[in-house]
């Protein structure tokens, strides 16, 4: 097997998600998807050595190709229509090894921006069954990961309208997201009880978006999880 097809074989993994993924109050690293990214980037020394031949990691936990697809109020019906594009995008460059695809979501569906409406409990059911449904179908060997969202503070003085926002409907969103996870072969990741547990302040001034603090969190409870999933490193030297 030569590098390129060791290239092709190994896995990717694509981040989505809303503002709170994308990063805002989070202006040194650029949110956890981004955070993530640079780790898996970091990890790997360079995918051609001088040679041209060889892939050299420079730790001794796996790197990836990672793609952070987050934009601000991307709701699930958006995520699940860029699915097309992934797959294209994957076919073009040859990759078929395992795909991870990793969602945050459940704040933007209930608290839409106003160029779209609010997705209804019932739409993000189905939304989330479509999601799921494509994946599966799809020629890949998916591994879904769904992360919970952060806590919010929404006491907290914030330039965006609160008039829309229920804890209890956010709630009800993210049982609903846990419970699909958890029935349909998904991975659920808990980050709100060990974001509450830190010594320092994880929400920003805005009481939405997670602070620096915050999001470097997120991104190692994730990374965490990713790795286990990964298991060991793969030598990738030709």
């Amino acid at each position: 097997m030569d590098v390129h097809d060791k290239i092709a074989n190994m896995a990717n993994l694509e981040i989505f998600g809303d503002s709170i993924t994308y990063g805002i109050g989070d202006p040194e690293g650029g949110g956890w998807a981004e955070r993530i990214r640079k780790t898996m980037i970091a990890r790997m020394d360079d995918y051609h050595t001088t040679n041209g031949k060889n892939i050299i990691y420079n730790s001794s936990k796996r790197g990836i190709f990672t793609f952070n697809n987050s934009e601000n109020g991307m709701i699930l019906p958006n995520i699940v229509d860029c699915l097309p594009n992934i797959f294209d995008r994957r076919a073009r460059r040859g990759y078929h090894g395992r795909l991870f695809v990793a969602v945050m979501a459940g704040f933007s569906e209930h608290n839409a921006p106003s160029l779209q409406p609010a997705l209804s409990l019932d739409g993000l059911k189905y939304s989330l069954q479509s999601f799921t449904g494509k994946l599966e179908l799809s020629r890949y060997n998916v591994c879904r990961l769904f992360v919970e969202l952060p806590p919010f503070d929404f006491n907290r003085p914030r330039p965006l309208n609160r008039g829309n926002i229920s804890a209890d409907r956010l709630a009800t969103y993210q049982d609903t997201i846990k419970h699909h996870a958890n029935e349909t072969g998904g991975h659920y990741i808990p980050i709100a009880d060990a974001l509450r547990q830190l010594p320092e302040d994880p929400i920003s001034h805005d009481g939405v978006h997670p602070s620096t603090v915050g999001q470097a969190a997120i991104a190692n409870i994730v990374l965490g999880k990713i790795d286990e999933l990964l298991g060991p490193r793969i030598d990738l030297e030709y």
